[in-house]
C-alpha cells in the first residue's frame, strides 16, 4: 500500500508501514499497538500531496505542519499530517446541487 493510501485510510494496520519490509520497527501497526505512529519524510509528504518538497518545507517553517528533527533528518508524524490535511479541508457547500454560476450571479 502506498504512503498516500495508508495515511488517507487512517487504518492503524497500515499507517505504521513506513520503511523497509522485514524491519520490525516498520512493520504494519497492529490494532493493539495503534499508539505507535508513522513518521513521514518531507519527500514522502510531497509525494502524497503531489506537491513540491519546497511547499512542504514552507508548511514546516511556518509551523502549520508540526515536524521533528532527528539529527539531520526532519520528519512529521502521520497523525500530525492527518490533522494538518483536515485543517486544510474546504467546507462543503450547503446545497451541492446549486452551481457556482447561480450562486455568484450578479445580475
Amino acid at each position: 500500500m502506498s504512503h498516500r493510501a495508508a495515511v488517507e485510510s487512517g487504518d492503524p494496520a497500515t499507517v505504521g508501514k513506513c520503511g523497509a519490509a522485514g524491519d520490525p520497527a516498520t512493520e504494519p501497526v497492529q490494532p493493539e499497538t495503534a499508539t505507535r505512529d508513522c513518521y513521514l519524510t518531507v519527500g514522502e509528504i510531497a509525494e502524497i500531496m503531489a506537491m513540491s518538497e519546497r511547499q512542504v518545507w514552507r508548511w514546516i517553517d511556518s509551523h502549520e505542519l508540526p515536524a521533528h528533527n532527528f539529527e539531520r533528518s526532519v520528519r512529521a508524524k502521520g497523525s500530525d499530517f492527518n490533522a494538518f490535511t483536515e485543517r486544510c479541508r474546504r467546507p462543503q457547500r450547503a446545497n451541492p446541487s446549486q452551481s457556482r454560476s447561480v450562486r455568484y450571479n450578479h445580475s
